[in-house]
């Protein structure tokens, strides 16, 4: 069960008036650009905030807003809220600059729409009255914004000119309204996740991988391949062979085993990613990692979410442990590293040809790294252990599977056992970790941006790299596990805390980005309810239906590890984006620049990045398509937006017939949207 929300309303600082604010679109990384608008008379105000719940338990605010200015004066009203729980009044025109589209208040949904009735629909009517003054109400699903993270927040009505530009009209302000510890994690019953082997006493899973699959039911999917159980009493861990398909129901706090397989390989410090099938359906490939007897092994396993079987797949051109595994936007799996020999080569799976195909070496050799497709088509490979030089850290590199070829990005990441998550804006965050140094337990994140962060009328303040500082994070900690929300926030769970020995630890934090052209990409949040179970080398998936689902993992001190078998959730309601493509064609014949007209739906209306691909051979393969600014995949916000298509780059003439697919992803991937088209 998830425990209800109290939210609160402490003493309101009031309506304060704010004059040359910039505005910002509202999903972070979002540029702004200025304009000068006649409306600049404008003033808003917040009237009152009141705590609501709810018929299904959610929790909400009520604001009463005001709105005056001259008789039928044209506008645009937003809602947003920020947190800062020392604001003084001088300080509000900065704070909103920088963190108040950290995220980004919701609309109603039905549920509130049944309880306030009618609710407000905000941009329905675009100009004043004839008397110059608007008085209304809105509701904020405070819950689905904040999830766990308790705060002070000040709310703002913002009042911007018709085409979102930057005006000097004057907002409403409101302070103090207290948002308390909020969902709560949920253990969940149902079949052990632990794999059973006959015979033996065994208990837990940890080390194991976790994919999100989905299926026709539209039910939560995971799929939990490999790793390693533990005898009851003993310290001894053991790989096992199975790969299990759970189902779970967020609501009732269950889940259950639906698929089992096993007779392959045994392994753990394996690696796993999904490709998409002819028909467009997900497939999870694993590879690698060591068997029982600690001999690394060069076998795969496939599992088809359309079959729901698992197959042995080929082998791989080496043996690998302790490698990573990562989908590219042509679709195809990019293998990179692991221990000894391994560590200096990298090998690329083909879905199309069910083979591996070696590509050019990396710069450097490794093993416990990450490998984080990037918006614009390439690989990020970050931090790991040398496989020929000890306690060195090792730069960052960057793969370009269109040419191949591979390139140092200059920055040396010292952290191994860390995570690396990509935000909707297109920044990479690296988070903890243990240093390849002297192996102490990490404190610090890294953050690497794809795209350049400019300045409103031109110019970069912060280029496309790693940032040259590192933020701090909650708790130090390695091990652990992170996940991207639908959101845009990063979740972080447990890991082990630095101490003799090193133990599990049940703390949770988040990552809250802040815009993209912000010198502060964000901050992170300490979230005051812990796991039920302390637990590192666990698994964290986002799943559609928006929770965050933490299974195995082990718990204890390092030399007195117990494996765990138990499952804990967050619950959110953002749900997996969709999204379709309205139109492809070619102006005046002009094949160097393909207007894509797309719209990307969000039940919560948080921010997606997309991916486009085409296909000549009627959707038998597809390639990542070249566009003309990869900027334009990240951070959309619902609704109807344009890509440019460089067609003429990817080979494509006139006269030919192409498949255009559209791959939206929030915090899960969403389904692909695909458009026949002709040229």
């Amino acid at each position: 069960m998830i425990a209800s929300r109290e939210l609160g309303v402490s003493t309101l600082l009031g309506t304060l008036a704010l004059g040359m604010i910039l505005v910002a679109t509202a999903c972070s990384g979002g540029g702004v650009s200025l304009n000068n608008n006649q409306n600049q008379n404008l003033v808003a105000g917040v009237a009152n905030t009141t705590p609501v719940v709810a018929p299904n338990g959610a929790q909400a605010v009520r604001v009463d807003f005001t709105l005056n200015g001259p008789p039928n004066a044209a506008f645009v009203l937003l809602f947003k809220f920020f947190d800062d729980p020392m604001v003084q009044p001088g300080s509000f025109s900065g704070m909103i600059a920088g963190q108040a589209d950290a995220l980004v208040m919701t609309e109603v949904n039905q549920a509130f729409a049944d309880m306030f009735n009618p609710p407000l629909t905000l941009f329905s009517d675009s100009v004043l009255p004839a008397n110059g003054s608007l008085t209304g109400t809105y509701f904020w699903n405070a819950g689905a914004d904040l999830g766990f993270v308790p705060s002070n927040i000040c709310v703002v009505v913002d009042v911007e000119s018709p085409d979102g530009g930057i005006t000097s009209e004057v907002d409403g302000v409101t302070c103090g309204i207290l948002v308390e510890a909020s969902v709560l994690p949920m253990g969940s019953t149902g079949d052990n996740i632990g794999p059973i082997i006959p015979g033996m006493m065994t208990q837990g899973s940890t080390g194991h991988s976790a994919n999100v699959v989905f299926g026709s039911d539209g039910s939560d999917r995971i799929l939990i391949a490999g790793g390693e159980t533990q005898e009851v009493g003993m310290q001894n861990f053991i790989a096992v062979d199975s790969v299990n398909r759970f189902n779970f129901d967020i609501a009732a706090g269950t889940h259950s085993l639906v698929t089992a397989a096993s007779g392959g390989n045994a392994r753990s410090g394996h690696a796993s990613a999904f490709y998409y099938d002819a028909a467009s359906q997900q497939v999870v490939l694993i590879t690698g990692g060591q068997d029982g007897d600690g001999t690394p092994t060069s076998t795969t396993d496939s599992y088809s979410s359309a079959l729901d079987t698992v197959t042995a797949g080929p082998n791989m051109g080496m043996a690998r442990v302790n490698h990573t595994a990562c989908w590219l936007a042509d679709n195809t799996i990019l293998i990179v590293g692991g221990d000894g020999a391994a560590g200096t080569s990298a090998e690329i799976y083909d879905p199309n040809a069910n083979t591996f195909m070696p590509t050019t070496a990396p710069l450097f050799g490794r093993a416990n790294h990450t490998c984080t497709l990037l918006p614009d088509g390439r690989a990020l490979i970050a931090g790991g252990q040398s496989t020929s030089t000890a306690l060195t850290p090792l730069a960052a590199e960057i793969f370009d599977p269109v040419a191949g070829t591979w390139s140092s990005t200059g920055t040396f990441i010292d952290r191994y056992d860390h995570t690396a998550t990509l935000l909707v804006n297109g920044v990479v965050y690296l988070v903890g970790g243990h240093a390849v140094t002297n192996d102490a337990v990490l404190g610090t994140a890294q953050a690497y941006r794809t795209f350049d962060g400019d300045l409103p009328g031109g110019g970069t303040e912060f280029p496309a790299g790693f940032s040259p500082t590192s933020d701090f994070i909650a708790e130090a900690r390695a091990d652990h596990a992170a996940t991207r929300l639908g959101s845009g926030a990063i979740l972080i769970t447990g890991g082990f805390m630095a101490g003799t020995p090193e133990s599990s630890s049940a703390a949770a934090e988040v990552f809250l980005p802040n815009k993209l052209t912000d010198d502060v990409l964000g901050f992170f949040s300490a979230i005051d309810v812990d796991l039920v179970n302390s637990r590192a080398r666990h698994t964290l998936t986002t799943v559609p239906s928006g929770a965050a689902i933490n299974v195995g993992g082990v718990n204890g001190s390092i030399g007195a590890l117990t494996a765990l078998d138990s499952v804990e959730s967050y619950a959110f309601s953002n749900e997996a984006p969709s999204a379709t493509i309205n139109s492809a064609a070619a102006v005046f014949g002009n094949l160097g620049d393909v207007p894509v007209n797309i719209t990307v739906s969000d039940a919560d209306g948080d921010c997606s990045f997309v991916f486009l691909q085409y296909s000549t051979d009627s959707g038998a393969s597809y390639n990542f398509a070249t566009l003309t600014n990869y900027a334009d995949t990240v951070n959309i916000a619902p609704g109807s937006s344009t890509l440019h298509w460089n067609a003429a780059a990817d080979g494509i003439q006139a006269g030919a017939a192409v498949t255009l697919r559209l791959i939206p992803v929030g915090g899960v991937f969403g389904a692909p949207a695909m458009l026949l088209t002709g040229f």
